[in-house]
């Protein structure tokens, strides 16, 4: 074998080993992101589920305000209508 036969061979194994190391640690980062990626999906279906229950509250509360105010206004015409 000639001597640039030889160092392409030896260039070729080194760059083989890097590709092979960061091909590894890409591997196990996408294993991470996945990872990451169900946590924070679970996150935000928590955050969602406790947003709607609120929003749900809210509106309940309104309802009820509301159910409050129409009962007085009609308590009070009720007095007026006695009382004339």
């Amino acid at each position: 074998m000639s001597a640039l036969t030889k160092v392409f061979v030896v260039l070729h194994v080194v760059l083989t080993m890097l590709f092979v190391a960061a091909t590894i640690v890409f591997v196990n980062r996408v294993e991470e992101f996945k990872k990451n990626e169900e946590s924070k999906t679970r996150e935000v279906t928590i955050a969602n589920r406790r947003a709607q229950f609120a929003e749900d509250h809210a509106k309940t509360a309104i309802a009820e305000a509301t159910a409050v105010k129409l009962q007085t206004g009609n308590e009070v015409s009720r007095i007026r209508q006695l009382y004339n």
